[in-house]
């Protein structure tokens, strides 16, 4: 079974008291983002740190931080990142419009309150994404009915998955996702259009900034969805699809858990 390991990290401070002019600065953004790559590929990141970091001639840090780079460095540092097998989701809240929030129930939003919204705001978009990604990889059928649900989301790498599926034919038929006449390159859908123009899903014009950079891309029939790719690289032998133990944290080939395990599995009398 395919599974994940997620790397989270902030920018800015979650701070949303009402501005003082002579208190402490405070960021007028707060970001949270997540980086989704194969369990198989966890350590991989630690060596695409390091190449990104020779790339721009940081060679004396184990980290990387964008701010310190210059535009080249910093464009040439998402051009590598975009050619890794992973997936990045991120959140960004303009904290003005939270600053003086009140609501009924939990009163007026404080630090804690409004990073742990942010971080699940995050989380539901990953675990969407990767429960499909899932059922996908699996050969999982995904019926009409569940193909109809999947539509109604709005997150853009669900519906951006769901074509790439229908387009390698894992879905039976065509998703009602609706597009409209214009294909935006810098709204909240632009990875879903960019996956419909590069698969043939859609015909209609991107417009925007970016228009003639993703017709380029759609051109290319560029595959920004590979499940086929992914089926392959997670198929280590000898794996089991259902972890048997009791708790979770320990290990699978403890065999205390035996046991429990056909005790479990057995009809009462």
């Amino acid at each position: 079974m395919p599974t994940f390991q997620v790397f989270i990290d902030e920018a800015g401070d979650p701070g949303v008291k009402p501005k003082v002019i002579d208190g402490p600065h405070l960021t007028d953004w707060f970001v949270v983002s997540a980086v989704v790559v194969s369990y198989q590929k966890r350590l991989d990141v630690v060596d695409w740190v390091r190449d990104m970091n020779e790339a721009v001639r940081n060679l004396n840090s184990d980290a990387l931080h964008y701010r310190n780079l210059s535009e080249p460095n910093r464009a040439r540092v998402c051009r590598m990142l975009g050619r890794k097998p992973c997936r990045i989701f991120a959140v960004a809240s303009h904290k003005d419009s939270m600053r003086r929030h009140y609501n009924p129930n939990l009163g007026r939003a404080n630090d804690k309150i409004f990073y742990n919204w942010c971080l699940r705001l995050l989380l539901e978009r990953v675990t969407e994404w990767c429960y499909l990604w899932l059922l996908l990889c699996c050969g999982i059928e995904i019926t009409e009915q569940l193909s109809g649900e999947l539509c109604k989301n709005r997150n853009g790498h669900i519906l951006a998955l769901v074509i790439g599926a229908f387009a390698d034919g894992r879905i039976a038929k065509r998703p009602a996702i609706r597009l409209g006449n214009k294909l935006q390159t810098t709204d909240d859908q632009w990875l879903t259009n960019l996956v419909a123009r590069a698969t043939g899903f859609s015909r209609a014009a991107f417009s925007g900034p970016l228009a003639d950079e993703f017709n380029h891309l759609a051109g290319k029939s560029v595959k920004l969805v590979d499940i086929q790719a992914h089926i392959e690289a997670v198929k280590p032998s000898g794996k089991s699809a259902i972890s048997r133990t009791r708790y979770g944290y320990d290990s699978d080939d403890d065999d205390d858990d035996w046991g429990f395990a056909l005790d479990w599995n057995q009809d009462e009398d």
